[in-house]
C-alpha cells in the first residue's frame, strides 16, 4: 500500500523504538510520535493510527513486530524498515522462489542457508499473504536420490579450488576411485551433474561430466587442484542438449521441419537456445540451430514422431532413416 509523507515519517519514528528490547505500549508510541511530528494543523495522531501503522509496517517491510504484555517491539532487534521492503509483485515472486528453493531443504547443501531462509519464510513478508499458496506450486520430484546430498561439499570445493576423491560407479560398471578438480554444478531434469577434471582419466577432453547420484563417497584430499585453462563455464554446454556434449567434434547446423500442428508448440518452446525460425507457412515450420550430433539429438527428433522431418545435415537424416527402418523390422 502507498505511504504518504506523514506516514513515512511515523514509520521512521516507530522503527527507532521498535528496536528496543523492552518495547513500548501503543499509548507510549502515540505520545512519542505526536511529540516528534511538526504542527501541520491536522491535529495529533490517535492510538488507532499507531496501531494501524504497526500493522502496515509488517505488510510493507520484512520485519516482525511482537506484542509482549502490551509492549510492542521487533522480534529481532536488528530488524529495520530501512533494510528491505518489497511490493506486491515482488511478494508473489518471492513465494515462487520459496517453493522452488524448498526442493533442497533437508540436504547438506541447504544447511548454510537454513537460518536465512527460515527468517524469510516466517517473516511478515510471507505472512502478508492472506492464504496458503503452497498448494498452487508443485516442484518435480525424481523419486530417488538425485545426488543433492553431495552438493554442499562439491560447491565448497569449487569455491575453495580444492580437489576431492570420489567413489564413482558408472552405469553397469564397477566402483572406481577418481581424484577430481570440480568446476561446475548443473541441474537438469531433477538430477544433478558435475563438470570436473579427473586425474585418472586420460583423454583429449580434460573435463568430464559426472552424475552426482552415481557418487557413493566423497572425501577431501591433499592432491593439488588442477586448473583447466581451456574450461569456460558459459561455453561448456552452449551446443549441448541437456548435459551431454561432444567437444571433440564441432557443433553442426541442424535444420528441421515441423508439421503445422507442432508449429505453435515449437515457437513457444524452442528446442535449443540457438534456434532460429527460417520459414513458416501452411505446410509447417522450418527451424535451424547449432548443436552436437549426439544420441540425445536423435531422441529429441524421434519424440516428435511423424511431425518432425530432418532437412539437414544429410548424415543425420540418413541415420534417422536407418533407425526407422530397423524399428519397422522389429514389428
Amino acid at each position: 500500500m502507498p505511504e504518504n509523507k506523514n506516514q513515512k515519517f511515523r514509520f521512521k519514528i516507530i522503527n527507532t523504538y521498535m528496536r528496543s528490547r523492552t518495547g513500548f505500549s501503543i499509548k507510549e508510541l502515540t505520545e512519542i510520535v505526536n511529540n516528534s511530528l511538526d504542527d501541520d494543523g491536522k491535529g495529533p495522531v490517535t492510538e488507532r493510527t499507531i496501531r494501524n501503522d504497526i500493522k502496515n509496517i509488517q505488510e510493507i517491510h520484512a520485519v516482525t513486530i511482537i506484542d509482549k504484555g502490551g509492549k510492542f517491539r521487533y522480534e529481532d532487534p536488528n530488524d529495520s524498515i530501512e533494510k528491505f521492503s518489497i511490493n506486491d509483485d515482488e511478494k508473489e515472486a518471492l513465494e515462487v522462489a520459496r517453493q522452488a528453493f524448498s526442493v533442497l531443504k533437508g540436504t547438506p547443501f541447504f544447511k548454510p542457508f537454513d537460518d536465512v531462509s527460515t527468517r524469510i519464510l516466517g517473516s511478515a513478508v510471507l505472512r502478508s499473504f492472506e492464504e496458503d499458496h503452497s498448494g498452487y506450486i508443485q516442484i518435480g520430484d525424481g523419486g530417488y536420490d538425485a545426488g543433492a546430498k553431495w552438493l554442499h561439499i562439491i560447491y565448497k570445493a569449487i569455491i575453495d579450488k580444492k580437489a576431492l576423491k570420489i567413489g564413482y560407479r558408472p552405469f553397469g560398471g564397477t566402483l572406481k576411485t577418481r581424484t577430481i578438480s570440480p568446476y561446475l554444478l548443473k541441474e537438469y531434469r531433477n538430477k544433478w551433474y558435475l563438470v570436473a577434471h579427473a586425474k585418472e582419466i586420460k583423454s583429449a577432453d580434460k573435463t568430464n561430466v559426472f552424475k552426482l547420484y552415481r557418487i557413493e563417497s566423497i572425501e577431501t584430499t591433499d592432491d593439488s587442484y588442477f586448473i583447466d585453462e581451456g574450461f569456460n563455464a558459459e561455453y561448456y554446454f552452449k551446443y549441448s542438449l541437456g548435459v551431454f556434449h561432444s567437444h571433440e567434434n564441432q557443433p553442426e547446423l541442424i535444420r528441421l521441419k515441423f508439421s503445422p500442428g507442432l508449429s505453435k508448440l515449437i515457437k513457444e518452446n524452442p528446442v535449443h537456445a540457438s534456434m532460429k525460425i527460417e520459414k513458416e507457412d501452411n505446410t509447417g515450420l522450418i527451424v535451424s540451430f547449432y548443436v552436437y550430433n549426439t544420441p540425445e539429438l536423435k531422441n529429441l527428433i524421434f519424440s516428435f514422431g511423424s511431425g518432425c522431418t530432418v532437412l539437414a545435415p544429410k548424415t543425420l537424416r540418413d541415420d534417422i532413416i536407418g533407425d526407422l527402418k530397423k524399428s519397422i523390422e522389429n514389428y
